[in-house]
């Protein structure tokens, strides 16, 4: 289209240099005709004797040639102005149309810079950039602090559970269990309590196991070291496992018929003393702030487990003392 103006243009202007020149050359034949009376053969003479004459007939082509010359300077003029007007128009309105779009929030738009020369596009694009980095920094503050609420949340309710059920740890056992897998949205848990009556007899002893949103039978029994359990004890430290074996339920677990893809197994320490083990399954991966948290609660239970100990040890000192007062008593 724009090569077909051009072309219009020069043609127009070229017939035009023509025409004139033609004219020119035909007002002095009538002035010299009508007004000199002079014939076509002195006209014939004149041109003979005088070249320049000829040249001036050329009037026509010369003015038509400089009309296509200068015709075509300014149709190039006027393409490149054209042409340039065009390309600041397009970018401007494809900047136009990404500024909208961020106003929309939709900042996950992309834009390609129009040449080194898009100074305005370039620095809209590192506006957008800059916002689209605050809003993943919000994102992230607020899951943060969505994390924190939750753990904090998460840490009362599981201080009031420990609370009640002291005197009976099979079920101050099921109440965490059972109210851990809802809260973390897992699928299977158990707790591992060590049972050092028996120095010579050590082992870790379930005292409640939850699966499936019911309740286990608890007579599970791990020895001392035996399988991760066992190495939870012995390491102190969280074992994460995402690779169970499919065994690994019925050998040295009991939570229940299916295998977990992820298994937490987290030491209740306290005071850099373990007092068992809490296990943990899931279909899913737990997360680390998950983890985390649970890492907590395993601590206030290893406090309160340690606590249930020594009061159950005093008690039964306290009672062999009066078997014995009484004893001595009755001799």
């Amino acid at each position: 289209m724009k090569e077909r103006n051009s072309q219009t243009i020069i043609f127009k202007y070229t017939i035009s240099g023509f025409i004139v020149g033609l004219l020119t050359v035909l007002f002095i034949l009538v002035i010299d005709f009508f007004i000199k009376k002079i014939s076509f053969s002195e006209i014939a003479e004149i041109h003979k004797n005088n070249p320049v004459y000829i040249i001036l007939d050329l009037t026509p082509f010369v003015l038509a040639f400089y009309a296509y010359v200068l015709s075509k300077k300014y149709a190039m003029a006027s393409d490149s102005l054209h042409s340039s007007l065009k390309h600041e128009f397009d970018k401007n309105q494809k900047i136009f149309r990404f500024v909208e779009r961020i106003r929309m929030g939709k900042i996950d738009e992309e834009y390609k810079v129009q040449g080194s020369d898009d100074v305005l596009g370039q620095s809209i694009l590192d506006l957008r950039d800059n916002l689209k980095k605050n809003r993943e920094e919000e994102e992230k503050r607020r899951k943060e602090d969505n994390q924190r609420n939750w753990i904090a949340e998460g840490l009362a309710k599981f201080g009031e559970i420990l609370r009640k059920d002291t005197d009976n740890l099979e079920e101050l056992s099921y109440n965490l269990v059972s109210n851990l897998v809802k809260y973390i949205n897992a699928n299977q848990a158990a707790l591992f309590i060590i049972d050092d009556e028996d120095q010579a007899d050590m082992h870790l002893r379930m005292t409640a196991c939850y699966a499936y949103d019911r309740r286990k039978f608890a007579d599970k029994r791990v020895e001392w070291g035996e399988g991760a359990i066992g190495a939870a004890i012995l390491e102190q430290e969280t074992i994460y496992m995402t690779d169970v074996p499919e065994t690994y339920v019925h050998i040295t677990s009991g939570l229940g018929e299916a295998t977990p893809s992820c298994l937490v197994l987290i030491p209740l320490k306290f005071n850099d003393e373990v007092h068992g083990v809490l296990e943990l399954g899931a279909f899913h991966t737990i997360e680390e702030h998950i983890i985390e948290f649970v890492e907590k609660v395993a601590e206030s239970i290893g406090s309160t487990i340690s606590n249930v100990k020594i009061n159950t040890r005093t008690s039964k000192l306290l009672k062999e003392s009066q078997e014995q007062a009484e004893t001595l008593a009755a001799q």
